[in-house]
């Protein structure tokens, strides 16, 4: 499964729930057994990088019972990448038989999803991230991505939010749930409306140099309310199982 870097964002629209099982199930026969991405070379594991603890802890102000921040566990998913795939490129590899390593399962629009594909890949220099993808009932992707230093934390904020592109349009808000800031994105395309409206909740993690992304994608199973702002407590709600 192919994703771009965090430059270029992905776009990629989704109009029903059947194009985007085959579509995935097409491309993560192209990149099982692939070769990983043009990476700089084997990367140091997260829990040696400065400012992180081992992934069996959670570092201070990050505690799952806290109620603000990103699970210090998650911190495993990123480990768990680099061990598959040192020398990732900023082409994502995904594999169907990789559980995620985020978590096991997650709630969604009031429905339990099940597990599609796990891919990781360098969004960015010094910047990696994981992402889930859950389908069905609703095509959604789970990510953490996780900077080594505060200066590739900065450009992981700076990459966070809606960004100029064509053939859409995205708007950008912010929203405070239980202690937490999130930066929330919906996007539509008015050139192919039948792609719908995707929405995208995201919260960054200044102790933990780390941002965790909620993205619902458009479909017939999506509750026709359902907005950024729902996505956002949905992400909450992971975060705090």
């Amino acid at each position: 499964m192919q994703r771009t870097t965090q430059s270029a964002r992905r776009t990629t629209s989704r109009t029903s729930t059947t194009t985007r099982v085959a579509a995935t199930a097409a491309a993560l026969v192209a990149v099982l057994g692939g070769c990983s991405g043009s990476g700089d070379g084997p990367a140091e594991l997260p829990g040696s990088w400065p400012g992180h603890s081992s992934p069996t802890e959670s570092p201070a102000g990050t505690d799952e019972t806290a109620g603000t921040g990103i699970p210090g566990t998650y911190v495993a998913g990123i480990e768990d990448g680099l061990e598959r795939y040192p020398d990732i490129g900023s082409m994502g590899m995904g594999d169907i038989s990789w559980d995620c390593p985020l978590t096991s399962e997650i709630e969604v629009d009031g429905r339990s999803q099940e597990t599609l594909s796990t891919t990781f890949w360098k969004i960015d220099d010094g910047v990696h991230e994981v992402a889930c993808d859950f389908y069905p009932p609703v095509p959604v992707d789970l990510r953490f991505a996780l900077a080594e230093d505060d200066a590739a934390y900065a450009r992981l904020v700076e990459g966070t939010g809606a960004v100029q592109q064509r053939g859409n349009d995205q708007v950008e808000s912010t929203v405070t749930i239980g202690g937490r800031d999130l930066v929330l994105v919906t996007w539509e395309y008015p050139t192919n409306p039948a792609a719908g409206t995707k929405v995208d909740a995201c919260y960054l993690d200044e102790e933990l140099l780390a941002r965790a992304c909620l993205d619902v994608h458009d479909a017939d199973e999506r509750s026709a309310g359902y907005d950024a702002e729902q996505a956002a407590q949905d992400l909450v709600a992971i975060l705090d199982e």
